[in-house]
């Protein structure tokens, strides 16, 4: 063989034996992995066993707890003590009408019978909530398969369909258990405020505030009358009002106004808590803390000094004006500097003369005081006139015109038509016939007319017009002497007997 053919069968013959070392080595670890797969496999079915064995220990007891809270295998006396203590739970919510009764049993072979009942009756939604509040609590293996709530007439009917399970393996005698759920809370208020207090329709109700004052003051033995005003700041909301604590003796609170009334007998303080409680849903109230301080009485202010003199000495009448067919008295109060146009049935007060006006025509103003009557004649003072005629009483004479008889008036305030044309005033004679002096200012020269339209009587402070010169006893002449001492009458006021 020579040295080449050498060299190739070495090379050949290390090809085959890494072949064959690496076949045995796969061949190794194929059978490592297999045994590894096998032994995880094994464990795996271990601890599937082991599961379930643990399953079926949690099922065993979960079976015990189910035969403690599971009806009586015999089925009358599970109906019957169902339906007993479902007739007990509706009284207790206070149910109107309320009837419980089985209406049939479904068997599951091996294992349970369902049997159903019905409930109903009649509440509110208070005694709704108690109602499954207890049904909840008591730890039976039942439920509320149905449960439809109709409103009629502002109470909830209620019809209600129940579940409840008797297992085979339970005794045929076993009692209820009385032991309450751990599922529910242990009061019923839990469910009640956050399902009574509730409005899904509105906005969260807010409290009401407190907008009066808090530090009011009180008289000694006066009693002392306090509103508590609070603001509701939702609309359409009635208040409450209450005393929080012990409240002060004697002291009353108006539920409905806020009103506090109290007579102290002592000065000092009083301090007391008002509540007011809204009527939103949930209640809201606000509590306001108030200190009354008690105060002794004031001493009563002396009496006003009158003054030494009586303004009404000097108010004078200084003019009898007509106007559209009424009389109108002016009086003026000199310390005043005012002029008083009073016609009849108006009040006045001047100074201590306090009254009405009777009436007013030509000649003079009738007043009256204190139930008097007194009469007031030109350019003369009302506390003057009043005193000349103590007994209120107005002669016959000086009565008003319209109360005299026609036969017993003077000729100067009777008709013009019944009056003969020599006894007629001046006044009403022909514009030709009376003296340039009496006729009306519109008919006068301008260069006779006077400045002013008004007479200067009138204006405040303007001084007294003289005094008419003594009358005549002629009625006329009589007439034409008054229409000489008044004020020179507007156009439009003539000073003339309708």
């Amino acid at each position: 063989m020579t040295q080449r053919e050498r060299i190739l069968a070495l090379a050949v013959g290390a090809v085959l034996l890494i072949l064959g070392l690496q076949w045995g080595f796969n061949k190794y670890r194929g059978a490592l992995s297999a045994r590894e797969t096998r032994l995880a496999s094994l464990d795996d079915q271990l601890s599937d066993r082991r599961f379930k064995l643990i399953e079926g220990a949690m099922a065993d007891g979960r079976m015990g707890t189910y035969l403690a809270r599971s009806l009586p295998s015999d089925l009358e006396r599970a109906q019957f003590v169902y339906t007993q203590f479902l007739l007990d739970l509706v009284s207790e919510a206070e149910l109107e009408g309320a009837a419980a009764k089985p209406t049939g049993a479904s068997p599951m072979p091996g294992l349970y019978t369902q049997l159903s009942f019905k409930v109903t009756g009649s509440g509110d939604l208070q005694q709704l909530v108690e109602l499954l509040y207890e049904f909840h609590r008591r730890d039976y293996l039942h439920r509320i398969q149905n449960l439809v709530v109709r409103k009629v007439r502002g109470r909830l009917n209620i019809d209600m369909d129940v579940q409840a399970l008797a297992l085979h393996a339970a005794s045929p005698e076993a009692v209820l258990p009385t032991t309450p759920s751990p599922r529910v809370a242990e009061s019923v208020d839990e469910y009640l405020d956050p399902i009574l207090n509730r409005n899904p329709l509105a906005p969260p109700n807010r409290p009401p505030s407190y907008a009066a004052e808090t530090s009011p003051e009180a008289v000694l033995g006066q009693e002392f009358s306090y509103v508590a005003r609070f603001n509701d700041p939702d609309e359409g909301q009635q208040l409450q009002y209450s005393l929080v604590g012990d409240a002060p003796q004697g002291a009353e609170l108006d539920p409905a106004s806020g009103t506090l009334r109290l007579n102290p007998d002592s000065v000092g303080e009083i301090d007391l808590t008002l509540r007011a409680t809204d009527s939103g849903w949930p209640a809201k109230s606000s509590e306001q803390r108030i200190v009354i301080r008690v105060v002794e009485p004031k001493e009563p202010e002396p009496e006003p000094v009158r003054p030494s003199f009586d303004e009404a000495r000097q108010a004078v009448l200084t003019g009898l004006v007509q106007s559209q067919g009424e009389w109108t008295a002016w009086i003026n109060v000199r310390t005043q500097g005012q002029v008083l146009r009073l016609r009849a049935g108006e009040p006045f007060e001047i100074g201590q003369m306090t009254g009405s006006v009777v009436e007013v025509n030509q000649r003079f103003a009738v007043l009256e005081h204190q139930d008097q009557r007194f009469v007031l004649r030109p350019n003369t003072s009302v506390a003057a006139a009043a005193e000349e005629q103590l007994d209120g009483v107005v002669p016959a004479s000086e009565q008003p015109a319209s109360e005299q008889p026609a036969s017993e008036q003077p000729a100067s305030e009777q008709p013009a038509s019944e009056q003969p044309a020599s006894e007629q005033p001046a006044s009403e004679q022909p514009a030709s016939e009376q003296p340039a002096s009496e006729q009306p200012a519109s008919e006068q020269p301008a260069s006779e007319q006077p400045a002013s339209e008004e007479p200067t009587s009138e204006e405040p402070g303007s001084p007294e017009p003289a005094s008419p010169e003594p009358a005549s006893e002629d009625p006329a002449g009589e007439e034409l002497a008054r229409e000489e001492s008044e004020p020179t009458p507007s156009p439009e006021t003539p000073a003339t007997t309708n």
